[in-house]
């Protein structure tokens, strides 16, 4: 019964070694409207600006972001798409989930 019980203290001390560890990094984002009274977002990792979207990206030609809350949920959408080791690449199908407000063309 010992040896059982050493078997699996053995086999759960081996399997819950820690991974070696990475340095964190701190995403995070901020919203601001620019001089023509549309939204931008920037992406910055730690300190250092990542990514500067003053347009809807997956769009052709220069849409503006018409509100705060679209640009939020779209920069929201990019860092969890960062978070999970994807590219960043929004695509029409995806603003069209979240909702967001873009012209027809």
């Amino acid at each position: 019964m010992k040896t059982i019980l050493l078997y699996f203290l053995a086999l759960f001390v081996l399997c819950c070694e820690s991974a070696p560890h990475h340095n964190d990094v701190y995403l995070h984002t901020q919203v601001k409207q620019n001089k023509d009274a549309h939204w931008t977002y920037r992406i910055y990792l730690d300190s250092t600006l990542f990514i500067q979207q003053d347009y809807i990206p997956g769009l052709a030609g220069k849409q503006p972001f018409m509100s705060k809350k679209d640009a939020q949920k779209t920069a929201k959408l990019v860092v969890t798409k960062l978070i999970h080791n994807q590219k960043p690449y929004i695509t029409q199908k995806e603003l069209v989930e979240l909702g967001i407000t873009m012209t027809k063309d």
